[in-house]
């Protein structure tokens, strides 16, 4: 509790960095100098707050309204703002499902039905069944894709609970809610059991690498996004620190392993800066023949 306070604390360093402590040892240095120096300090324990123990956090019923400080009218335009390559990222997981023709596709943590929107467009699908435990944003998506009638389905329901089978399994900015890495590999032991051979799971969602430096250059990335559409930088980076209470961002090679481990083929196959799309095949004898041809031929 102390360090999320601290950090919390800390996101005022913009006015008054050496008012905060933020950054010390800064006597006769520039004030413009000084706010560099306490970006650094603030991303330095932002880093430590985001890499401590998910399991320490408490599991909380998820709210956008409450983790976002976001009405739900607001989401759409609100998330393109905030999140790099959005479009892009719905036409690519879209597309990577559709590639397998499925009778029905379940999406996981479905919000604003953005994603469920996407996939019932794409006349390879057959229909979507929409989850969500949060009945503002599953209302919202109910109403987004009723024109497509009996192909489009909302049940009011977590991704931890049991769900139906299907052709294949999609989630957009929805698994990294899930705290912990035991936690989102059972999901996906639940998926891979719940698939046909040569279905798939396509996440689109955030994914943050070990190292330091190169989590401190895709952050900067990410606010330097939020900046361009006009969010102010202190604005952008206190985002983060608002988000960590709910959001744990594994390394992307973490979960690709723990995809490849209970038996899927996985690779991320889109991504720009933070925000990547994996696509995760159940293997099928015809995907398996198909793969050893293309290496044959490269």
């Amino acid at each position: 509790m102390t360090d999320r306070l601290e950090c919390a604390g800390s996101i005022s360093y913009f006015s008054d960095p050496r008012a905060n402590g933020i950054a010390d040892n800064t006597e006769g240095v520039p004030r413009n100098e000084v706010h560099i120096v306490a970006r650094h300090a603030y991303f330095t324990r932002r880093c430590s707050l985001i890499n401590q123990e998910p399991r320490t956090r408490p599991r909380m019923s998820h709210s956008v309204r409450g983790h976002l400080r976001l009405e739900i009218d607001e989401y759409d335009a609100t998330i393109r703002r905030w999140i790099p390559g959005y479009e892009q990222m719905l036409r690519v997981a879209s597309e990577a499902v559709a590639s397998v023709h499925p009778a029905r596709v379940v999406d996981l943590g479905a919000g604003t039905g953005a994603l469920s929107e996407a996939l019932l467009e794409r006349e390879e699908v057959g229909s979507v069944v929409a989850l969500d435990v949060d009945p503002e944003m599953l209302q919202r998506a109910t109403e987004r894709v009723k024109r497509f009638g009996a192909r489009a389905r909302s049940i009011l329901r977590s991704f931890h609970e049991p769900f139906e089978p299907g052709d294949a399994f999609a989630a957009s900015l929805s698994l990294h809610h899930i705290p912990t890495l035991d936690a989102k590999a059972a999901l996906f032991r639940r998926v891979f059991v719940s698939l046909p051979a040569g279905g798939v799971l396509v996440n689109a969602d955030c994914c943050m690498p070990e190292d330091p430096g190169e989590r401190q250059a895709l952050f900067e990335y990410w606010a330097e996004h939020q900046m361009a559409h006009g969010i102010p930088e202190e604005r952008a980076w206190a985002h983060f620190e608002e988000w960590s209470g709910e959001d744990t961002y594994l390394p992307l090679q973490t979960e690709l392993t723990a995809l490849r481990d209970i038996g899927f083929e996985a690779d991320r196959i889109w991504n720009d800066g933070p925000i990547g799309v994996v696509v995760a095949r159940k293997p099928s004898e015809k995907w398996a023949e198909s793969r050893s041809v293309e290496g044959g031929a490269a």
